[in-house]
């Protein structure tokens, strides 16, 4: 043998050992590439599409920002999408499908720790990104690393075990509420025949100081008024509505069924709740009053959001990763058509609600003046000055329809959620790039309580929200 030919051997006797290894271990691999696989790596799509969107899914479905039967139509077509790249990526690449699945599975890990740690408190949800993807490089690396030497049976319970994970961190909140929800009355008493028709109108960012063109309107139709200025019981009205309904804390309140609101150990479920006073009707958005039992009418209309539900559904998983404003999100939220069309949708069924034939008590939550304005100027000082010469005349028109329906037996209550909200609004690309400064009216951080009768309403004294106004007014007139 010539002595110069042995490295050369031993090169090839390397590269036939490597070639070797490598072909068993795709073999391997490729022996695990089955259907199976491949149905468990779209199963890990799915849950992760749950974990994912969860937070916006489920307080889509809450606030009814689009049809239910929509919303579950665009998460499937999502679902369906991956599917079919899943079967490409197995044909195209057999050994892929196995590291995907991997690959997947950890990040599914990964998103159920730090969401239940968000959760119980454990964890602050500002993170900044960098710290972020250094966490999730960083366990997705090592954790792949440690598959890589697992046997097939391991690897498959753990995949299993994740699932789990993530199926009953999807569902932890609903579980929750079946288990903790309490049962609930409307926070208004049953009134008598004698009792006056009361008409409550919330009147949705309406400032203390802002509501002077209400109460314009209310004298111009020769009603007496009386005002008391109130503090807000919550920053927006996911917070307030809640805490309004049950005397209770919602400062951290986030959707956690399709009917019920959580905020910490604090659960309003709006299915459990009912109404005492069998003449109610309620109008509204953002909330499900719909749910409550009892009512005499109720309808609610679509909340305000993004136009079309397929950019929804893409922003809202861009937001999981990155939570501050996309542009084509941010552009696309709150579309003036769109905020038209609710507040239309609102006037159009509170003015045909069985109130105005039949008496009782008429409740109706209406995005004025809340922002955008109708014409969707690049001001919010402008938007929201010709939003509130829209409320007064709301307000005006429905003054008058109830005395010709009523005579002088019918009273009626205005107040708010909360007041404008510049910290919300001036960040967004509607108004960022414009004026954004307000005259000093519209800065006030109270909300009114605006009662107005024919004759001299009797004092507010002890009275701290719009219910308590409304049983006042019917106590005193029967």
């Amino acid at each position: 043998m010539n002595l110069r030919e042995r490295p050369i051997r031993s090169i090839d006797n390397i590269f036939n050992i490597a070639l070797v290894n490598w072909r068993s271990l795709i073999n391997s691999e490729k022996a695990m590439s089955s259907p199976s696989l491949l149905g468990r790596s779209v199963a890990v799509f799915e849950v992760m599409l749950l974990v994912m969107g969860g937070d916006y899914l489920w307080p889509a479905l809450y606030h009814y920002t689009h049809p239910p039967l929509i919303l579950v139509a665009v998460t499937a077509s999502y679902a369906a999408l991956l599917y079919g790249f899943a079967r490409l990526a197995s044909r195209a690449w057999p050994l892929g499908t196995v590291w995907v699945l991997d690959f997947l599975s950890l990040q599914l890990f990964g998103l159920v720790a730090l969401r239940s740690m968000r959760r119980l408190k454990l964890l602050d949800g500002a993170l900044p990104l960098p710290l972020k993807l250094a966490l999730v490089v960083g366990t997705v690396g090592g954790a792949l690393w440690l598959l890589r030497r697992l046997g097939k049976a391991y690897r498959v319970r753990m995949l299993n075990g994740i699932l789990a994970a993530g199926v009953m961190f999807t569902l932890a909140p609903f579980a929750a509420v079946e288990l903790t929800a309490e049962t609930r009355t409307f926070p208004l008493r049953a009134g008598s025949q004698a009792a006056p028709n009361v008409a409550i109108i919330l009147l949705d960012e309406l400032g203390d100081a802002a509501s002077a063109p209400i109460a314009a309107a209310l004298t111009r139709q020769g009603l007496q008024v009386r005002h008391k200025s109130l503090a807000p019981l919550g920053a927006n009205t996911v917070n307030v509505i809640p805490a309004l309904l049950t005397g209770r804390d919602f400062s951290n309140a986030q959707p956690c069924s399709l009917s019920a609101i959580c905020s910490d150990t604090n659960i309003l479920d709006f299915s459990r709740m009912s109404s005492l006073e069998p003449q109610l009707d309620i109008i509204g958005f953002h909330h499900p009053y719909c749910r409550i039992v009892g009512l005499r009418f109720c309808h609610k209309t679509i909340s305000p959001s993004f136009e079309d539900p397929f950019v929804w559904f893409a922003c809202s998983m861009m937001s999981s990763a990155y939570r501050r404003p996309i542009g084509l999100c941010d552009r696309r939220l709150l579309t003036v058509s769109q905020m038209n069309a609710a507040r239309r949708d609102i006037e159009q069924a509170a003015a045909s609600a069985p109130f105005w034939r039949q008496g009782g008590v008429l409740f109706v939550h209406i995005p004025l003046p809340h922002p955008p304005g109708p014409s969707g100027s690049a001001s919010l000082d402008a938007d929201y000055a010709a939003n509130l010469v829209s409320a007064a005349d709301y307000i005006d028109a429905l003054s008058a329809r109830l005395r010709v329906a009523f005579g002088d037996r019918f009273a009626l209550v205005i107040s708010s959620d909360h007041s404008l909200r510049p910290e919300v609004w001036c960040p967004m690309a509607r108004y960022a790039t414009g004026d954004c400064r307000l005259r000093p009216e519209f800065m006030s951080r109270q909300v009114p309580l605006l009662v107005a009768t024919p004759a001299l309403p009797p004092p507010l004294d002890g009275i701290n929200n719009m219910f308590e106004a409304a049983d006042l007014l019917r106590a005193a007139r029967r």
